[in-house]
């Protein structure tokens, strides 16, 4: 971590590289809503008169290596998206309005500066119950509950079964080494198919179940169990699947690899850290043969012999 950045700037890992992309919000912030606006750099924030706040921290990371062009776009199309949901906000506070546009996704761990409904799943990644709307999709805070009149238990709920429904998730199948990888392809919503894997295979799964990444919000890998032999050349596989997706896609989630254990059981497997060790959380019968896994990182990391 460099101690000279804020959170919001953390991906871009150069003060310099950081500040310029600041100006570049600065710049478009204010074009668009002038002297309404007043803008935090430590906060990576924009907050309008009227009370709406636009965090900086999810797109400045899907713009760290863009170029300039590209992340004056981003900036563009992110603010025109906040001003589309000033019509939403003022339906917010309405349950009949906001249930039917509930749903559970995975998301990245980031700290927004209003608790949101959460529930941690490993060190780097959250499910949140999450507002999709015609203008985005935006997570869903805890002070809504008290204007909606219902308990987080049922925000959650609700959220769930409605994921579950999603009618814009697609599958392919992916010939990786003879093994079954399914994908999941459809929209920001689309990790929330994570609650429940059961119709997206042809096969029943095994005792074993099955490995999951989401490296995107728009897509989901699962492979599953069969025999343990495998599963180190399984998780492999889908790390670095995952891994090529997560650095050129946009809307990254994660690089941690969880364990499907059956409908509603989607556990902790193993993560990767900024400075490419592994950290396996999944036990036994699993967790010996992901050492396995830590091992050949391990060796492809060493210096070559002199």
């Amino acid at each position: 971590m460099d101690q000279l950045l804020p959170e919001w700037a953390q991906p871009f890992g150069d003060p310099l590289v950081a500040n310029d992309y600041w100006d570049l919000v600065c710049e478009v912030a204010e074009a668009r809503w002038g002297d309404d606006i007043t803008l935090s750099y430590l906060e990576g924030s924009a907050r309008h008169r009227d009370g709406r706040v636009a965090q900086f921290h999810n797109i400045a990371r899907d713009a760290v290596d863009r170029d300039h062009d590209t992340q004056r776009r981003g900036l563009y199309n992110f603010l025109a998206m906040l001003d589309d949901m000033l019509r939403e906000t003022r339906q917010l506070a309405s349950w009949e309005w906001a249930a039917p546009r509930l749903r559970r996704r995975l998301q990245m761990r980031w700290d927004p500066p209003w608790p949101i409904l959460h529930k941690s799943l490993d060190l780097h990644t959250d499910w949140i119950v999450a507002l999709d709307t015609e203008s985005g999709c935006a997570p869903v805070a805890v002070e809504w509950l008290a204007d909606w009149g219902v308990s987080a238990e049922t925000a959650w709920e609700r959220a769930s079964q409605q994921s579950l429904a999603n009618p814009h998730i697609e599958v392919g199948r992916l010939g990786v080494d003879d093994d079954e990888v399914i994908g999941l392809y459809g929209d920001m919503c689309t990790s929330g198919a994570a609650m429940d894997l059961t119709q997206w295979f042809d096969e029943p799964l095994g005792d074993l179940g099955a490995l999951v990444i989401a490296p995107t919000a728009h897509l989901l890998y699962a492979v599953p169990l069969r025999n343990l032999a495998a599963v180190a050349d399984e998780a492999l596989q889908l790390m670095v699947l995952g891994g090529l997706r997560m650095s050129s896609e946009p809307n990254p989630i994660s690089q941690s690899l969880f364990w499907y254990r059956g409908p509603g059981r989607l556990e902790p497997c193993v993560s990767l850290s900024p400075t490419g060790s592994l950290r396996i959380d999944a036990g036994e019968p699993l967790r010996s043969r992901l050492l396995d896994v830590d091992h050949h990182l391990a060796s492809v990391r060493q210096p070559p012999a002199a």
